[in-house]
């Protein structure tokens, strides 16, 4: 016996038996009943692949049927039994998700054949779709490496000098927390903490002696460091799944006035996120020791966050993160 299932709807005594027979022959499962209601009962106690539905139903008509039948198994291919009179009908219902419609009365050789090539599209149906699940767990795994290793390359690059170690991770967790403050959606935070965490992922191109410098830049050096948020754009932008915390990583250092880099942006046009590591990141820089100073206190440092709101740093990002803070001590 085949293991398609088919359920054969008519209220026609006869013309279900007929049915019946050559479907049977051909080796199917099949049920069969007089009309919608037993129909739905039938489709609730079996997952059928097909259903016969007489278009013409008393009661309960062809079409609301395939509605309800199709609301149980989504996945239920249909093909409607139709007299001439209701070929526009027949049509109609093809629009409406039916795979097919078969004239009464029938020619068996045309109904198994039509029968035949509905399931073997199902069959094919399903077999894509597993294949995309596949390649969809296969690629969603491959991401996860990837960015793993991304992860892991920034942890490398803040421990390059231990005046940064851990920096990246700080920065993610002050960003989180002013997340929770401004209320953003779980994806808006799973961005933000992915660009927390690889935000300095450009300065992988910054020589050690530049990075762990005891004393001023030069000019030329300083031009080196600046390139890095761009470096770490760019870098993410080449995984093709990134693509979202691109801008966030790439305007980490604007400034609210302007003047910061590499774009100058100002105000509301630089990226949320953004907006929100400039504050984490220049809070966890002024409390950590650096070659060229001590670390500061925590009240100082915000304190000059305070001082910079509206030049370096959104008001209303500088507004969350204090309270944030202060809500912790």
């Amino acid at each position: 016996m085949s293991g398609e299932k088919i359920i054969i709807v008519d209220d026609e005594a006869e013309m279900r038996d007929r049915l019946r027979d050559v479907l049977e022959e051909q080796n199917y499962w099949v049920r069969t009943v007089g009309d919608g209601p037993q129909a739905i009962e039938q489709a609730k106690k079996d997952e059928f692949n097909l259903a016969l539905i007489d278009l013409m139903l008393p009661g309960m008509g062809g079409l609301e049927l395939m509605r309800e039948m199709s609301r149980i198994s989504p996945k239920l291919l249909v093909i409607f039994l139709t007299g001439f009179a209701s070929l526009e009908t027949a049509i109609e219902a093809i629009r409406q998700g039916a795979y097919d419609y078969i004239t009464k009365p029938f020619e068996p050789s045309a109904l198994v054949t039509t029968i035949e090539r509905g399931l073997e599209k199902q069959r094919l149906s399903g077999e894509n779709e597993k294949l995309l699940e596949s390649l969809k767990e296969k690629t969603q795994k491959l991401e996860e490496l990837y960015l793993g290793s991304l992860t892991a390359l920034a942890a490398t690059i803040d421990a390059r000098n231990f005046h940064t170690l851990r920096h990246s991770e700080q920065v993610t967790k002050y960003s989180l927390e002013v997340a929770k403050g401004l209320d953003l959606s779980e994806g808006e935070t799973e961005k933000l903490e992915q660009a927390g965490r690889l935000h300095d992922i450009g300065k992988i191109a910054i020589p050690d002696s530049i990075l762990g410098k005891p004393g001023k830049l030069t000019e030329d050096e300083w031009e080196v460091v600046k390139k890095h948020p761009v470096r770490g754009a760019n870098i993410l932008n080449s995984s093709g799944f990134l693509h979202d915390i691109v801008p966030v990583v790439r305007h980490h250092h604007e400034r609210y006035d302007g003047s910061g880099y590499p774009d100058g942006l100002s105000g509301k046009a630089i990226p949320l996120g953004s907006r929100i590591i400039a504050v984490s990141d220049a809070f966890e820089a002024m409390t950590a020791d650096r070659p060229y100073r001590r670390a500061f206190q925590s009240e100082k440092a915000l304190e000059e966050i305070r001082l910079n709101a509206g030049t370096q740093f959104d008001p209303e990002i500088e507004e969350v993160f204090i309270n944030t803070w202060q809500g912790r001590v």
